[in-house]
Formats: structure tokens, sequence, C-alpha cells
């Protein structure tokens, strides 16, 4: 299957699916009302047309083209993470290095296929030089805990997220439509989050972390996790995995990039924000559209490498 077939079905099911849950989003309304909870549900469905838009546009730049659309969202995504975190003034070079130099060189390995220092650039080199940097220009006031936010911002909003364009370079014998692999991966994690909130809404289950979301319960996070890896079993054509590899893939990836969606969730809360910011009307910030996907991006991407590559 081409690439343009391809995301030309994916496309389309994309399409599909919003329309269905617009449908279902206006049938509650109609039966239960505006609540806060639906309003929000069909403020991202509308904003989810823009960024399918957007999104299809983005691909026909080509290999290289993604790697900088990818670098400048984890750039937005990581302003997004630093204004909620503390630092001093000591701390400024560590994050001006991490800006202006690291997530650069992070975004350049992985265009240019350098697999092995990608990989262990920033858990390693990034992990133990910055703290020096700090503990040279700083003070010891609260220095773990100032190093320890800004290293999570580095390695959620850089690290992670590279994993994503990092997709288009793996080899994988007989199989050369990398472009449609990370599409899928990217419909499938959102499929599992869209289908979460709205089987959540459906069903009244025991919730999943109720100090952490009142509205996420059990039914949804399983029903959303299933339901994308049927999807993806049923997409497998368009992947090198098989039925069964495609399913046992989508399951993993869908289950930690929900994981991933509620950490997110703990930390807007213990941040004392309801999202990230505001870069698409209805959907929140960068951080609050690939929350999910930055869990799920890396292990993606190992398992596919290890087995298939």
């Amino acid at each position: 299957m081409t690439n343009i077939s391809g995301l030309t079905i994916l496309s389309a099911i994309a399409a599909i699916i919003l329309i269905c849950a617009s449908i279902i989003t206006q049938f509650l309304i109609a039966r239960k009302g505006e609540t806060k909870r639906l309003i929000w549900v069909n403020a991202h469905i509308a904003s989810w047309w823009i960024i399918l838009a957007i999104f299809l546009i983005a691909i026909l730049i080509g290999k290289y083209g993604i790697v900088i659309l990818f670098a400048i969202c984890s750039f937005a995504a990581l302003r997004e993470f630093l204004t909620l975190i503390q630092f001093e003034r000591g701390d400024h070079w560590s994050l001006l290095a991490i800006v202006f130099a690291v997530l650069p060189a992070q975004f350049f390995f992985v265009a240019a296929n350098w697999t092995g220092i990608a990989l262990v650039f920033i858990p390693v080199y990034g992990f133990l030089l910055l703290p020096v940097v700090s503990a040279f220009r700083g003070s010891n006031s609260a220095f773990l805990p100032r190093i320890s936010q800004y290293q999570w911002a580095l390695m959620l909003c850089v690290y992670c997220l590279s994993h994503l364009p990092a997709i288009m370079f793996i080899e994988i014998e007989a199989y050369n439509h990398n472009l449609l692999l990370l599409v899928y991966l990217i419909f499938i994690v959102e499929i599992s989050k869209a289908a979460q909130h709205v089987i959540s809404s459906l069903f009244d289950a025991r919730k999943l972390a109720p100090h952490i979301s009142r509205t996420r319960n059990i039914a949804g996070f399983w029903g959303g996790i299933v339901l994308a890896s049927l999807l993806g079993a049923a997409l497998h054509l368009m992947t090198p995995f098989g039925i069964l590899g495609a399913f046992a893939i989508c399951f993993a990836t869908t289950t930690i990039g929900l994981c991933g969606s509620l950490v997110m969730t703990a930390i807007k809360r213990d941040r004392g924000v309801r999202e990230f910011g505001y870069a698409v009307d209805g959907h929140g910030g960068f951080l609050d559209g690939m929350d999910a996907l930055l869990y799920a991006a890396p292990i993606f991407y190992h398992l596919t490498r290890f087995f298939w590559g």
C-alpha cells in the first residue's frame, strides 16, 4: 500500500470518526444539556478538524520537513512547560542551553539518522551536564527540585517528542512507507484518547484516578485502548506488523499513551492550571494535544525497531 493511498484511507476514517463523534456529542447535549464536560468535548472535536487539515498539509513537505515541523512543536511545548516551573537566575544558562543547543542538536541527530547519539544524547549527556551548569552559576536553594523540573521538561518536550520524526528513519525490511507508519501511530493514539473521553461520558463507571481527573473512568480507559487496538489491527496492511502484531503494538502503545495523558494531567493539577497553553482554540496548548503521544512515541519507536527493524 502506498503512502498516498494509505493516507487517504486514514484521512477518510478520521473524518468519519470525527463526524460520528460530533453526532454523539450533539445527541448527549440534547439529552443532558450543555454540561461543561460536553462543551469541552465538542470544542476538542472542532479543533481536531483544524489539526487534521494542518497535519495533512504538513506531511506533503517530506521527511526532513516533518523533522522541522516537530522541532517547532518541541520548541512550543518546551516553552509551555518552562512557564510552569520554578528556577533561579543561575539556571538561565541551563535553560538557554536546552532551548538553543540541546533541542536543535537532538533534531539534527534525528534528521541525520545518527540513531546511536540521538538515543543517548539527552538521557545521558543532557541529564548529567546541565545540572553542572546550574551548580556553577546558581545557588543550592531548592537545587534538586529546580533541576528535576527542567530535566523533566527536556525529556518530555524534546527527547520523547523527537521519537515521532525518528520513526521516519527506521529501516524495516521490505517496507518503505515510514511516513504512513508515523501517521498510523498518531491516528491510533489520538483515537484512543478521543474514545476514552467519549466512552467515559457515555458510561458511569469507577473513576480511573479521581484525585487527578473527575471525568475519566475505567470504562473509558479500557474502552479507548481496545477500540484503538482493534482499529489498528484492522489497518494492519498499512504497517509491517501483521494483524496480531498490529493489535499488540497498538495495545501497548495506547495503554502507555493514556497513562502518560493522566500523568500530564497530574502535572497540570499540581501547577494549578487547566491547560498547558492556548495554541488551538478548544484544544489547549501543544502539550495538551500531544500529552499521550509523548509517552506513546518512544514505546512505539523502540518496539518497532526491536522487532521489525
